[in-house]
């Protein structure tokens, strides 16, 4: 039974036939016609959706069509990317003791990240966001236009903590030194972080 859609007149983007708006562009879709979503549709968007997937180091947006570092769990319009399992790496590691393992993995202690904004601070977790729509302290960027919405992400990757600019046009300044967006910058001990010329954060790593 085929699926009834709502095509985007604007963009061409197929979306849900109870949907009022185009899930790509906002267009306003309430007037569109339902239709029966048909198989080269179908195969279009899925191919669309594979492009998505990490390759060479990069990974294209399936909604935005961007390209972004493969280290980012999301793109700056917002897409979050789907994480891939079963891959032919994970197949080819070697059966490990599982006590051994266990062992081995209560052993390494990750380090704590906090934010620390005028008297206030904020433990951060592998993930959060700092920004007007961030995951961390968001209430504080709120009125901030100079602050994106999804400004910095910090991640904890190979033992370490790492910040990564997601801003396209507000500037992003690690220790005074300008971070282009995408590039992971490695984090310890304690940084300054300037992401508005209204408010200065403190990443401090401990």
């Amino acid at each position: 039974m085929s699926k009834m859609i709502k095509k985007c007149l604007a963009c061409g983007q197929a979306n849900g036939a109870d949907e009022f708006f185009c899930r790509n562009c906002s267009s306003d879709i309430s007037a569109v016609e339902t239709t029966a979503e048909d198989t080269d549709l179908k195969s279009t968007r899925q191919g669309k959706e594979t492009a998505g997937q990490p390759k060479d180091g990069t990974r294209i947006c399936p909604r935005c069509g961007q390209s972004n570092p493969s280290i980012l769990p999301l793109c700056s319009c917002g897409h979050k990317f789907p994480t891939a399992e079963g891959s032919s790496t994970d197949k080819a590691k070697p059966v490990l003791d599982k006590t051994a393992e266990k062992s081995a993995s209560s052993s390494v202690v990750q380090p704590i990240l906090q934010i620390v904004v005028g008297s206030k601070t904020y433990d951060c977790k592998d993930g959060d966001i700092l920004g007007r729509e961030g995951t961390v302290a968001s209430q504080i960027f709120a009125g901030l236009q100079t602050v994106s919405r999804k400004h910095v992400l910090l991640v904890f990757k190979d033992g370490h903590w790492q910040m990564v600019s997601l801003a396209d046009k507000n500037k992003t300044r690690l220790d005074g030194k300008d971070i282009p967006k995408g590039i992971p910058q490695t984090l310890s001990g304690e940084h300054r972080l300037e992401i508005s010329t209204k408010c200065l954060i403190q990443l401090r790593v401990s």
